[in-house]
C-alpha cells in the first residue's frame, strides 16, 4: 500500500510525508475515522514509507521491506486488534523492549483501539509517554473519545474526512467496471466512505436491500398499525443490527481474518441509511420534478406517488426520524422497537 493509492486525505498524507522528509516521526498516532474508511490503508502504507528500503517519503513497493509488509509477514511490524489489559502488556509493551530485527523502526498497528478499557489504555500509557527511539505505535479509531484523555493528549491525532461523491464514483467505475446507474447508487449509499461502497460493490444482499426499501415504503402508506407492527419485526429480523468485530473489514480489501462480503448481511443501520436515500429521492423529486438527479432511478414510479401522497414538511420530518431511530440504536435501544416506532410514526404522517 502507498500514499498514491489513496484517494483524497491530502491532509494527513502530506502532514506524514512532511515527517518522514524531515525525520521528525512521532512516537504515537491516532488515526480516527469511521468503520471502512481508510484508516488501515493509511497506517500501511505511513508504515511501508517508514520501513522501506529507499528511505523516502514513499514506499517504493520494490524492496525486501515492502514486499514483506505487502504480505503482512514484516518482522518489525505488529497487528493488534482490541487488546485486552494482558494483551497490551504481552504484544505491546512487552514486545517493545525488543528492539527491531531488520528495520530502523518497530510498528504496533492497533486496531479498533478504541474499544481498550480503562485498564489496557492505562497499560499503554506509560509505554506512550517513555518510548524507546524506534518505536511507533498507531491507534486505529472509530471515535477518539472513547480513548483517555492522557492517551489523547500525547499523540498525534490524524482525522479522516469523506471523500467525495465524485471520487468515490469515479474509484467504482473505474477499478470496478460498474455502470453510471449503479456507481451513482453505491455513491450515495456510502456517504463518502469509500470501503463502504466498494465492500457493497460485492454484496448480493445490497440489491435485496433496495428492493426492500422500495417495498417497505410503499406499504406503509397502504397498510393498518398491526400490519406495520409485522412488517418492523420481519425487517428487524432480516436486517440485525450491527455487532463489532475484532476485525472488520477496512476499505474493501480482504484479510485472512475476515469473510466473503457478498454473503455478509446488510446491518439495519446500513438499511436505515438506505431508506434515507429514498426519501431524499422522494424529497428531490416533489421539489424539482426531474428525473435525473434522484438515485432509485430504477423505481421512478413509485417515487412519483409517494411525491404527491407527502408533503415537504412530511419529507423532512421522515428523514429527520430515521436518523433518529439510528441514533438510538447506537445507544442499545432494541432494533424491534425503534425499527417498529419509526414505521409507525412514518404511516401517521
Amino acid at each position: 500500500m502507498t500514499f498514491a493509492e489513496i484517494i483524497g486525505q491530502d491532509e494527513i498524507k502530506n502532514h506524514l510525508q512532511s515527517a518522514l522528509q524531515q525525520k521528525k516521526i512521532s512516537h504515537a498516532y491516532i488515526i480516527n475515522g469511521e468503520a471502512e474508511s481508510g484508516k488501515m490503508m493509511m497506517a500501511e502504507a505511513f508504515a511501508a514509507a517508514l520501513l522501506c528500503e529507499q528511505h523516502g517519503i514513499e514506499s517504493c513497493g520494490e524492496c525486501k521491506s515492502c514486499h514483506q509488509l505487502l504480505t503482512h509477514n514484516h518482522p518489525d511490524v505488529r497487528y493488534v486488534s482490541a487488546p485486552k489489559v494482558m494483551e497490551v502488556r504481552e504484544q505491546i509493551v512487552g514486545d517493545m523492549v525488543v528492539k527491531p530485527y531488520s528495520s530502523e523502526y518497530k510498528i504496533y498497528i492497533v486496531d479498533h483501539a478504541e474499544e481498550m478499557d480503562a485498564a489496557a489504555q492505562n497499560a499503554l500509557l506509560k509505554t506512550i509517554e517513555e518510548p524507546p527511539a524506534y518505536g511507533v505505535i498507531l491507534l486505529l479509531v472509530n471515535n477518539d473519545q472513547r480513548l483517555l484523555q492522557t492517551i489523547r493528549s500525547r499523540c498525534v491525532t490524524l482525522n479522516i474526512k469523506p471523500l467525495r461523491n465524485e471520487q468515490i464514483k469515479t474509484r467504482l467505475m473505474q477499478t470496478y467496471q460498474l455502470p453510471d446507474y449503479e456507481a451513482e447508487v453505491l455513491t450515495a449509499f456510502a456517504q463518502g466512505n469509500l470501503g463502504r461502497a466498494v465492500k457493497l460493490t460485492e454484496s448480493e444482499a445490497f440489491s435485496e436491500a433496495r428492493k426492500d426499501v422500495i417495498r417497505i415504503s410503499s406499504k406503509i402508506l397502504n397498510t393498518n398499525d398491526a400490519e406495520v407492527i409485522t412488517l418492523a419485526k420481519e425487517y428487524q429480523s432480516k436486517y440485525p443490527v450491527r455487532i463489532k468485530k475484532t476485525a472488520d473489514k477496512e476499505d474493501g480489501t480482504k484479510g485472512a481474518s475476515e469473510g466473503d462480503a457478498s454473503n455478509e448481511p446488510i446491518t439495519l443501520e446500513e438499511f436505515l441509511d438506505l431508506l434515507v436515500v429514498w426519501y431524499r429521492d422522494v424529497l428531490l423529486y416533489k421539489a424539482s420534478q426531474k428525473a435525473n438527479q434522484i438515485i432509485f432511478s430504477d423505481a421512478l414510479a413509485q417515487i412519483r406517488t409517494q411525491a404527491a401522497k407527502l408533503d415537504y414538511e412530511s419529507l423532512e420530518w421522515i428523514i429527520k426520524s430515521i436518523d433518529k431511530t439510528k441514533r438510538q440504536i447506537h445507544s442499545n435501544v432494541s432494533g424491534e422497537i425503534a425499527l417498529d416506532s419509526l414505521l409507525l410514526s412514518i404511516k401517521e404522517k
